[in-house]
């Protein structure tokens, strides 16, 4: 027994043999603690959390546990080094990764916390509301608080190893203007996407005309937005242009027009063309999904025919094709009641 405590007393590199088994035997009982901790956040208290209504304890759960299983080695760590003599240089590097891994930890706890916050919170709001632009928008501001969570944390870290963080600020304001004026097409993409979010003349899945192109927006990003054709063509545009052009949202209509040129035989009477007109406003200004005040008139005389001039707007606008060809129908149908023939092309004489 003697011979042992003798031999746990023999010193190397500053520290005996049995200040060495100390330090070990902490390290093994911190490495146990948070085991145990960790299989408790695994099993018992996501047992519980299930038991719940809500889903944000689980989404706690899930998102802290390995942080802090992480912040307790750190800590076990810390502790267990105070037990041990090392030089100052030496010391000095332990401190140094120590502190920068429990910064590390800690903005990985933060950045699962925003996480809860915006899956919990701010997700669930968004998607109460009619608006689909703050459901796109969500993702960008998280990405964007993450990456200032990160530049601040980088800068900390470079105080921390001796940099002079002011010069390094000064320096990326002076290069951060350069960018600027380098990046200036840029920073228009990016302005026009924050006018889109704050003015929403349009939303996701809203139709659009734009330019000529009519299409279906699919996705609003903080440079460009994504639109899907007619005829299934992805489409991308740069935000600065939408937000400087004219935009027509097909989506916010209350109806849409179909305006007809019927030619009719020339030799068609008065008496016929007045019951024609009659008819067509009655039969088609009774279809369901289309509005009553239609008009049909005697519009043109063109090449030796006449022109009826037929509008009528088409209110149930997902059905507007269906809509469209059973008016266009009853327009034929009355044309046929009333005796009207269409006219006929005229084709040249031979010589």
């Amino acid at each position: 027994m003697e011979e042992l405590k003798i031999f746990l007393l023999k010193t190397y590199f500053g520290n005996t043999l049995w200040e060495y088994l100390y330090f070990f035997l902490i390290i093994l009982a911190v490495a146990i603690v948070t085991k145990g901790t960790y299989f408790l956040f695994k099993t018992r208290a996501r047992r519980l959390a299930k038991k719940t209504r809500s889903k944000l304890d689980d989404l706690i759960i899930d998102n802290i546990e390995e942080p802090i299983a992480l912040l307790m080695v750190i800590g076990g760590s810390f502790f267990a080094s105070k037990t041990l003599y090392f030089t100052d240089k030496v010391r000095l590097f332990i401190s140094h990764i120590i502190f920068i891994v429990f910064l590390l930890a800690i903005t990985w706890f933060v950045i699962r916390m925003l996480d809860v916050v915006i899956k919990g919170f701010l997700t669930p709001l968004a998607s109460k509301t009619k608006s689909k632009l703050d459901d796109q928008l969500i993702p960008i501001v998280t990405n964007i608080v993450k990456v200032a969570i990160w530049i601040m944390v980088i800068i900390v870290l470079l105080s921390e190893l001796g940099y002079d963080v002011f010069s390094l600020i000064t320096g990326l304001g002076i290069g951060g203007i350069a960018i600027a004026i380098a990046a200036k097409e840029t920073l228009g993409h990016m302005f026009g996407g924050f006018n889109i979010f704050v003015n929403k003349p349009f939303q996701i899945d809203d139709n659009i005309l734009f330019k000529g192109y009519e299409g279906t927006i699919e996705e609003v990003g903080i440079r460009m937005t994504a639109m899907r054709s007619v005829d299934d063509t992805k489409i991308i545009i740069p935000n600065s242009e939408i937000a400087n052009s004219l935009v027509e949202n097909l989506s916010e209509r209350r109806a849409r027009r179909t305006l007809l040129f019927v030619r009719i035989d020339p030799e068609t009477g008065s008496t016929d063309i007045e019951k024609a007109a009659e008819k067509i406003k009655k039969i088609v200004g009774g279809i369901e999904g289309v509005r009553n005040d239609v008009r049909a008139d005697l519009f043109d005389f063109v090449d030796y025919s006449m022109t009826y001039r037929i509008v009528y707007w088409v209110t149930d606008l997902p059905a507007y094709f269906g809509l469209r060809h059973e008016a266009n129908m009853a327009i034929v149908r009355a044309l046929e009641e009333t005796g009207v023939k269409l006219c006929r092309p005229i084709h040249p004489k031979k010589s």
